[in-house]
């Protein structure tokens, strides 16, 4: 489907493609479906038969059905995939359509994104707390650099429209954003390059049970730099599950990570400012019909150091000269100073005062020093000087 995009991107007018998708989800979390891209015909030139159209897709590598993706990334199980060129009278198009089967991993390929590798257009989120299950599909932007690839700069006007609609067992709660509610069961998401807002829909199913899962939260902070620090978030299922894990910095969502086969996922928050910091984490499962979310919470009282000035050395760079670090006032006060002089980066042994004296293995090398602030219940932090190259004898 990728290629298909592209091969509409060529022969596009000023008409646009549509990519539609259908799927209905039964009781017990299988799905089935047909998504369907759609050229119009008169944006096709030279092309008036299926056979015509089926030439156009082998020349361009889509004459033979492949299973999308090939190897599953959830760690579900690759749904069934039938694939074939086809005709609309109604709408007067060609189409490409693709019959999927399987379980919720179908609708994570649902995802237009990766059906037609236009990034950013009809990206869908599908979450489940208890019995009720909510579905966005996120904003797109005309710009060309919001990675849709196919609004050509022209403002305004779309060239490419997408549709996507999937049907319950259960009730339609609320609809926002343009998303349309079918009737009870069905809600339909269209969307363009120009669709501005976030689309949503809420649907409640009574008889959704899921396995409760245990997620833990670990935050481990580190500061490179003066004045602020790194975090590293990490999070463990009691049980490795397929699915993501959402982070966040109070209510301020941090980025969405994959979930490794052992169970864990990770995430570093950069440039973390001094004061209390609560940090969440949200399991996402990939098989969310069986599984719940789980939620951890890791609370931080962040104390980082800042300087004003940088390391500076001074003395005579030669063989009997000596080096001495100047001082770096810093707030909070350090209570402790360490030292480790370098040689072309790497640690001289013993060299471990604030001044080092210069020796022949010196010359010609560059010389710098590492030292690192310490204070109870503030981040260490470490600064290196800018080397300083000892001269020839």
């Amino acid at each position: 489907m990728r290629k298909l995009a592209l091969v509409c991107c060529a022969i596009l007018m000023l008409s646009g493609c549509a990519l539609t998708s259908t799927y209905t989800i039964d009781s017990t979390g299988g799905i089935s479906g047909t998504t369907s891209f759609g050229v119009p015909k008169s944006a096709v030139h030279n092309v008036t038969t299926i056979d015509q159209w089926s030439k156009v897709l082998q020349d361009n590598d889509l004459s033979t059905p492949t299973p999308t993706p090939v190897v599953s990334t959830s760690g579900l199980p690759v749904p069934t995939v039938s694939c074939g060129p086809g005709e609309d009278l109604v709408n007067s198009q060609w189409t490409y359509s693709c019959s999927v089967s399987g379980d919720l991993s179908v609708l994570s390929y649902a995802n237009f994104s990766e059906l037609s590798g236009q990034s950013g257009l009809g990206d869908l989120d599908i979450k489940r707390v208890g019995t009720t299950v909510t579905l966005t599909q996120a904003a797109t932007s005309t710009s060309s650099e919001s990675g849709s690839g196919m609004d050509f700069g022209l403002k305004g006007i779309s060239l490419f429209y997408t549709n996507s609609s999937f049907t319950f067992p259960g009730t339609v709660q609320t609809v926002t954003g343009g998303a349309v509610q079918v009737d009870d069961h069905t809600v339909s998401f269209p969307g363009d390059g120009n669709q501005s807002d976030a689309m949503t829909a809420t649907v409640n199913i009574p008889d959704l049970v899921g396995t409760a899962t245990t997620l833990t939260l670990d935050a481990v902070g580190n500061s490179p730099r003066s004045g602020s620090a790194d975090v590293l978030l990490t999070t463990q299922l009691d049980v490795a599950r397929a699915g993501k894990v959402e982070f966040f910095d109070g209510e301020v969502s941090l980025g969405i990570q994959p979930v490794d086969a052992s169970g864990a996922a990770s995430n570093v928050a950069k440039s973390v400012t001094t004061g209390n910091h609560t940090y969440r984490a949200t399991f996402l499962p990939a098989d969310w019909w069986h599984f719940d979310q789980s939620v951890a919470q890791a609370n931080m009282n962040l104390k980082v150091f800042q300087v004003s000035r940088a390391v500076s050395l001074s003395g005579a760079a030669k063989v009997g000269g000596t080096l001495k670090v100047g001082s770096i006032p810093s707030t909070p006060t350090a209570t402790s100073v360490s030292y480790q002089w370098l040689r072309n980066g790497q640690a001289i042994s013993g060299q471990t005062s604030n001044s080092h004296r210069v020796v022949a293995a010196d010359v010609n090398k560059n010389l710098s020093v590492r030292i690192t602030l310490r204070k109870a219940e503030t981040l260490s932090l470490t600064l290196t000087s800018r080397p300083l190259k000892v001269a020839k004898k």
